[in-house]
């Protein structure tokens, strides 16, 4: 399903494929995401979310940099300082293999554990 991503420039730069780096650094990402500009609001709002998570990802960080530097779009949507975290929804994808797509998700809730741990 998410083969664009996987054939795209920005996986082959970095070995591994990333959405928000595609999403913000691929320009055929505003074919494959119908409803690119929301996609491009839930994104940067799911990494500052995850940035807050965790401070010190190092590779988050570096996520962000680069696509801070990289990225109008990105900066604009940053800046906003929105957080999100999304546990269900719909997408629209196009896909060159089988059209436009529209999907659902749920993510299902895991129990959190009662355990404090300290470092």
């Amino acid at each position: 399903m998410h083969a664009p991503v996987f054939d795209s420039p920005t996986t082959a730069q970095h070995g591994r494929a990333n959405i928000a780096r595609y999403l913000f650094l691929d320009p055929g990402s505003q074919r494959f995401f119908v409803d690119w500009d929301a996609a491009a609001v839930a994104t940067a709002a799911l990494l500052r979310a995850e940035a807050g998570r965790e401070p010190h990802d190092r590779a988050l960080r570096d996520l962000v940099g680069e696509l801070s530097t990289r990225s109008t779009e990105f900066r604009s949507q940053w800046a906003a300082h929105d957080v999100r975290i999304r546990h269900d929804g719909s997408k629209r994808l196009w896909h060159p293999q089988v059209s436009d797509l529209d999907l659902t998700y749920q993510s299902p809730e895991l129990p959190v554990s009662n355990r404090t741990v300290y470092d």
